[in-house]
This record gives C-alpha cells, sequence and structure tokens, in this order.
C-alpha cells in the first residue's frame, strides 16, 4: 500500500499513520469519512479545540497538512493538522499544531511525533507550536515528555469556557526540542544495536570462530556514529568523543 508512510503495532491492533500528501493517495470515501468524524468529534470539545467543518478538515487532507491514523478497514483511531498561525519576531513561519484527536489508546502521541516530522517537510525553518488549554492535562503530559517547552500564555479570541469566557491556554514549542528528543531517541537505538552486535562478536570469540567482515565493519561504524554524536560514549576503538 503506497500510501503509508509508517505502521505501528499498538497492542493487538494495526495502525497506520499517513502523513501529508500520502493521504492523497487514499481513496477519497476514507478521506471524507476521516473529515466528518474529526469535523463530530471536535463538536464535543467546543471549550478547548477550534471547530472545523468537514470540507475544512477534507481541504487540510488535499493540502497535505494532516496525519492520519487509520485502524482496521480503514476507519479513523486518530488525527492530527496543522495551520499557518502567523509570523515569528525573527521572520519564521509560525505552524501551529492542533485537532488533536486519538479514539484508541497509544495512538495519540505516535500521531504527535508522525506531525512534528510533517511540520518540518511543510517548511524546514518554521516555528511549531502548539497551543493547549490549561485544563487538557493530558495533552500537556504529552508534549512535556516528548520535550516541548511552555513558552508563553494568552486567552483564545475564539474558544470559549462553558461559563462563555475566553479559554486561557498555554502555548508549546515543539520544534526545537523534539529535535534534541530525537537525537536522543536515535542514540538509544544506536546503542541497542551496536549492544546486539557486541553480543554476536563475543559468541564468534568464544566459539573460536571468525568474525564475519560485515558484523565487525556494523560494530565499527556504530562507535564511530555513536562517539561522534554521544559526548558520554566510550569507544571500543578509541574514536575521540565528538570527533
Amino acid at each position: 500500500m503506497i500510501f503509508v508512510e509508517e505502521e505501528k503495532k499498538i497492542g493487538t491492533q494495526l495502525t497506520f499513520l499517513v502523513s501529508g500528501n500520502a493521504a492523497n493517495f487514499l481513496p477519497e470515501e476514507v478521506s471524507i469519512a476521516c473529515a466528518y468524524k474529526v469535523s463530530e468529534a471536535l463538536t464535543g470539545h467546543p471549550s478547548t479545540m477550534l471547530q472545523y467543518s468537514p470540507n475544512e478538515i477534507l481541504d487540510s487532507i488535499k493540502k497535505g497538512w494532516t496525519v492520519m491514523a487509520l485502524g482496521e478497514d480503514f476507519q479513523t483511531v486518530g488525527f492530527a493538522q496543522f495551520w499557518e498561525y502567523g509570523i515569528n519576531k525573527k521572520g519564521q513561519q509560525i505552524l501551529e499544531f492542533g485537532s488533536w484527536l486519538s479514539f484508541r489508546d497509544g495512538v495519540g502521541e505516535k500521531v504527535f511525533t508522525e506531525a512534528i516530522s510533517l511540520g518540518k517537510k511543510i517548511n524546514p525553518t518554521a516555528q511549531l507550536i502548539a497551543i493547549v488549554e490549561q485544563e487538557n492535562l493530558k495533552a500537556q503530559a504529552i508534549l512535556t515528555k516528548v520535550g516541548a517547552e511552555e513558552i508563553g500564555t494568552k486567552f483564545s479570541p475564539v474558544i470559549r469556557t462553558v461559563e462563555g469566557e475566553a479559554a486561557f491556554m498555554k502555548i508549546f514549542q515543539i520544534s526545537h526540542n523534539i529535535e534534541l528528543s530525537e537525537k536522543e531517541a536515535r542514540i538509544k537505538q544506536k546503542s541497542s544495536d551496536f549492544m546486539t552486535i557486541d553480543s554476536e562478536i563475543e559468541h564468534f570469540v568464544s566459539k573460536s570462530m571468525r568474525i564475519p567482515e560485515e558484523t565487525f565493519q556494523k560494530h565499527r561504524m556504530l562507535d564511530y556514529w555513536l562517539a561522534v554524536n554521544y559526548p558520554k560514549w566510550k569507544s571500543r576503538y578509541g574514536y575521540p568523543s565528538g570527533i
């Protein structure tokens, strides 16, 4: 299925993340069903989330500014989109992440992570932000977990509380900090790969077997990468830290 950019096994259920222009390879009825489901779900959160019609959601999907999480039979199990917020003092475009919905446990964080990658594709130099209602503690917890930084507050000119007052919102920057988080994730994965090959080499040595050249080269390349990117790494091959 060429429209699938990433798939994740969440529990016993398979969820496909369809990001950006990849959505244009979906059957149109899938996108339409997603647009109606998202729009209807947003109406359940009038005091915390901006409201969008099905047509507005569909336009965003076609534009390539959304992440759709699809489950069995292509039903929507998660969603998020970007829209242009404005220009910051440095002249950078500001893209706001929102309409963040999860209809299945574990999907929300996956959609968020994929959305960061999408935001960078839309505009690599843009500042990415998320604006969250102060009582939405679950969303704030996920943002904090992945390294987002609270950079301000404001009263929403659109969203109203149940009492009819302007909702108080927290603004998070999610672009710079997520890059650091992604690097940490890569370091963790590379370290794990290195230790796996390390165990393989120990096995060969214990059996007095010749170490395959490919295994040796992978081991050395991983050691070099970690020496360059991880200051605390102690190279097995003597590479200095931060080469």
